[in-house]
């Protein structure tokens, strides 16, 4: 987009040279009317930012040669006249906005923008094209989602050829989009900046291989869904305990076989001997017994095997099954040892009266099988169970946090202004604590947009009397032509600034005390070098008031208390006193002992606050029937709200003898250093 500036100041119009060019246009300048008539008329500008006051003429001459060529060139004046009559001869001149200065150059530039968009039928300020997105006020370019980073000059031309879609520029055309008169163009620079601009938006398309580029969901990024951790951990935690549970069974299955099988063993190498002994079995015809233990499973076949041994080591009978070679060297009972490379679990009876040894033993191999039929015949049901499963946590996560999401639909579409409490009646206990925190969220939120507005209400008010009376008197001031109004009204002005004054600083220091944004001073305060310091400065202040006086016993005493909180309650009840009590008459300063608390009295011998209108003092903005005429119904406000943020009270209570007194009292801990009050009378 390139624009004209028409600007005389040498500094301003370098700045929003600069400025607008990083802000995305091309900027030509010039300084004088003639030389804004000429640029005009010999090149095309999307938009004109145009000084009024200019060495050779006004503006608006510029403005109106414009207009009568019917160009419809978008104009901005930007001045420093910016009354109202400037502001619509402006307007009805030809101009489609106005800006007085002082300005801030982001608002320029937004304006701009403005003007160029309506001129050329839009009302968007996002483009789009085929997958593109282009915003002019911030300079992102986006394709699919994902940004594509531009240099000034690419965005240009992409700004340019996405402003008319569907239309072909020449390079001459593209390239009074880019330069100004002062920038050299060379040959070929337009075509490279296409080039460049052609690649980077191929290349965020597509990667070499025709693929859409994605960010991989590696390491580093968090799981950010409740309804997936949720799953997750319990997905988790059921496998833990199924796997634990294989883990149980297959040692507890392993035993029991190994029990089962062992006493098989012992049974049956007993019943071996004891049919030796009876002469049931021939030893002599031993080598051709059966093989023990048979059975239909094909995988258990032959798992005993039996052996008859002399004690003088020869073989007297084995079953088919048995390897030659002995299955154990043990003597008698249980033993492991490995035979023709396998294992083999033996026991072993010695039979004396015959001299004979039976080793009965089991392999190892076939034990291993029947435990890992057993633990397969468990585990192949749970996995196909698995799939269902994870399905049924997953409905059940889903379930269980739809009252989550139906708060959630709540919330999003319920208006910023609607801050009502949330139903809990229906919800599940865990989440009731989660609404019952929102709703108290809510009513605090509402309370603090309750008080700002009354705060923001009150305040405005406030200052709108004064700010009205200055203008008044100023008025009066201006026209007039008697010595003794115009005095009058510049005395009235001077007591309205002090009023305005003294007004904003108690805004101020109500915005300080509430948000707590006083920094910590430590140290503490001497009371009686604090007081005399705000007693010269409202002296100097209002000085045809009341005097202040300090007495004596308050010279000594430092209290453990934030500086900026005291001095903040001290001045404003000072104030109010002084500009309530007669001019002849002090306001006194003192100081009491009572029983813990160390109580700072401060009286003044003016009217005093009528009994009924006590209780609202110290509202905002209260100001009763014996108000000042610098009051503004902020001072006892203040004040109590400063010495609440110290842990101190203030009361006010009317003389016996006239007047108001206004009592600061702390608690005795606060005083620093023990001893330190000297002469001081104790009061019951």
């Amino acid at each position: 987009m390139r624009i004209l500036v028409v600007e005389d100041d040498a500094v301003l119009m370098n700045g929003l040279q600069v400025g607008l060019s990083l802000a995305g246009f091309t900027v030509d300048a010039v300084a004088a009317c003639g030389d804004a008539d000429a640029a005009l008329r010999s090149t095309t500008f999307d938009a004109v930012v145009l000084d009024l006051m200019l060495p050779d003429g006004s503006g608006l001459d510029v403005l109106m040669s414009l207009r009568r060529r019917n160009q419809m060139t978008p104009v901005l004046l930007l001045t420093a006249r910016d009354a109202v009559h400037d502001r619509i001869t402006g307007l009805d001149a030809g101009a489609d906005d106005y800006l007085g200065k002082p300005f801030d150059l982001d608002e320029v530039a937004a304006r701009v923008r403005a003007l160029i968009r309506r001129a050329a039928g839009r009302a968007c300020p996002i483009l789009t094209w085929r997958g593109i997105t282009l915003e002019p006020g911030t300079m992102i370019v986006t394709r699919a989602g994902e940004p594509v980073r531009l240099s000034r000059r690419e965005f240009t031309i992409l700004h340019a050829l996405m402003d008319r879609p569907g239309q072909i520029l020449s390079k001459a055309q593209l390239e009074e989009k880019l330069y100004g008169w002062q920038e050299d163009v060379e040959s070929n620079t337009v075509e490279v900046h296409v080039h460049h601009l052609r690649a980077k938006l191929v290349r965020q398309r597509h990667d070499p291989d025709g693929a859409r580029h994605r960010i991989p969901a590696g390491r580093g990024q968090r799981m950010t869904s409740i309804r997936a951790r949720l799953f997750f951990i319990l997905m988790i935690t059921t496998g833990v305990v199924w796997m634990s549970a294989i883990v149980w069974i297959y040692l507890s299955t392993r035993a029991e076989v190994e029990r089962v099988l062992d006493a098989r063993l012992i049974e049956a190498a007993r019943m071996v001997s004891s049919l030796i002994t009876s002469q049931e079995i021939d030893p002599r015809r031993a080598a051709q017994m059966p093989a023990l233990g048979t059975t239909t499973h094909a995988s258990y076949e032959r798992q005993l095997s039996c052996q008859i041994w002399a004690l003088d080591g020869t073989l007297v009978g084995r079953s088919d099954a048995a390897p030659a070679a002995p299955l154990t060297d043990s003597r008698d009972g249980f033993s492991e040892t490995v035979v023709g490379g396998e294992t083999w679990r033996v026991y072993a009876v010695i039979n004396r009266d015959l001299g004979m040894r039976v080793l009965v033993g089991d392999n190892m191999r076939v034990r291993d099988q029947l435990v890992a039929d057993v633990i397969r015949g468990l585990a192949l049901p749970a996995l196909l169970v698995l799939p269902i499963l994870a399905g049924l946590l997953w409905l059940s996560v889903r379930k269980g946090l739809a009252p989550l999401n139906a708060m959630a639909r709540a919330l999003a579409t319920r208006p910023a202004s609607d801050l009502s409490a949330l139903p809990d009646a229906d919800a599940p206990s865990e989440i009731k604590p989660v609404i019952r925190s929102l709703n108290g969220l809510f009513d605090r939120v509402s309370a603090v947009r309750a008080h700002e507005r009354d705060f923001t209400a009150f305040a405005a008010h406030e200052l709108r009397t004064p700010i009205a009376g200055l203008k008044t008197q100023a008025q009066v001031a201006l026209g007039s032509d008697d010595k003794a109004i115009r005095e009058n009204a510049l005395r009235q002005i001077v007591l309205g600034v002090d009023r305005t004054a003294r007004l904003v600083r108690q805004l101020t220091d109500l915005t300080n005390a509430e948000s707590g944004e006083l920094r910590h001073e430590e140290g503490g305060v001497s009371i009686g070098g604090a007081l005399q310091i705000l007693a010269d400065d409202i002296e100097q202040h209002y000085p045809r008031t009341s005097r202040v006086l300090i007495c004596a016993e308050l010279e000594p005493v430092r209290l453990s208390v934030n500086p900026s909180l005291f001095m903040m309650s001290a001045r404003n009840l000072l104030e109010n006193a002084v500009l309530h009590s007669p001019r002849d008459l002090p306001v006194r300063c003192s100081l009491q002992k009572d029983k813990r608390s160390i109580v700072i009295m401060i009286d003044d011998c003016g009217p005093g606050i009528p009994e009924d209108e006590l209780p609202r003092v110290r509202d905002r903005f209260f100001r009763g029937r014996n108000k000042a005429l610098m009051g503004s119904g902020l001072g006892l406000a203040i004040a109590d709200l400063a010495l609440e943020r110290i842990v101190a009270e203030l009361n006010l209570e009317n003389r016996i003898e006239g007047g108001l007194r206004a009592e600061l009292r702390f608690d005795e801990s606060l005083l620093a250093g023990s001893g330190r009050i000297f002469n001081m009378q104790q009061h019951p």
